[in-house]
């Protein structure tokens, strides 16, 4: 009989002490928002012979720590990187000069900020 009154008494104490922990940290928690890049625009240029996307991307409140360091643009499958440094302005313009085109191609972007990840 002792040790059943022991075993209750352990339970009903860790029982005791898993509300109190919670109790504590529940209050601290909070959503957390992840500000990833988003595309706002592209729109292609012509400049003599090649095209130029220009590329409008939002991030908010960019800073030299928190900033959009990658423009991904796929055309056709083949897929370049744009290296960018940090910004100072909210949203900015990134441009791409896909060349010379003969067709129309299929081209798709997305960017990347270097705290939350890819957005598009």
């Amino acid at each position: 009989m002792k040790s059943k009154a022991f075993l209750y008494k352990n339970t009903r104490m860790l029982l005791y002490s898993l509300i109190f922990i919670m109790g504590v940290l529940i209050p601290f928690t909070f959503p957390v928002k992840a500000d990833v890049p988003t595309l706002l625009n592209i729109e292609p240029w012509i400049s003599e012979t090649e095209t130029i996307l220009n590329i409008t991307v939002r991030h908010s409140a960019p800073t030299s720590s928190h900033y959009i360091n990658i423009i991904q643009v796929d055309v056709e499958g083949t897929v370049n990187d744009v290296n960018l440094n940090s910004q100072s302005i909210n949203p900015f313009i990134v441009q791409y000069n896909m060349g010379e085109l003969i067709s129309e191609p299929s081209v798709r972007t997305r960017a990347h900020c270097n705290l939350h990840g890819w957005g598009g």
